[in-house]
């Protein structure tokens, strides 16, 4: 896991001045939510991270916000999260920092 966090760090492209690190797999939710905290604990501040996964043919979202973005852009994942879902078909929350959705369509 700890190949995959490095090279999504190495990838991160900046936006408007955030480190976005985006990424899909074929891993279980447990270690899609193990690699956005190992992201946040890497890049503490100005990150936003989206990762998409498969597990047993069903989708996930995870998405992660830096504290810092939180407060000054007011971006939340879980409101994120929960818009992103109606393209998989399902649905997902969470907290301002940390957040999951699940659905049906792995195409989405």
């Amino acid at each position: 896991m700890r190949n995959i966090c490095r090279k999504l760090i190495d990838s991160a492209s900046v936006v408007d001045d955030m480190k976005v690190v985006r990424g899909c797999f074929n891993i279980p939710a447990d270690a899609a939510k193990d690699l956005a905290f190992q992201l946040a604990a890497a890049m503490p501040e100005r990150l936003l991270c989206v990762l998409g996964t498969v597990a047993d043919g069903k989708p996930l979202l995870t998405v992660m916000i830096s504290k810092d973005l939180i407060e000054q852009r007011h971006l939340h994942a879980g409101q994120m999260v929960r818009e992103a879902a109606k393209l998989i078909q399902g649905g997902g929350g969470g907290a301002p920092h940390f957040a999951t959705a699940g659905g049906r369509n792995a195409e989405g």
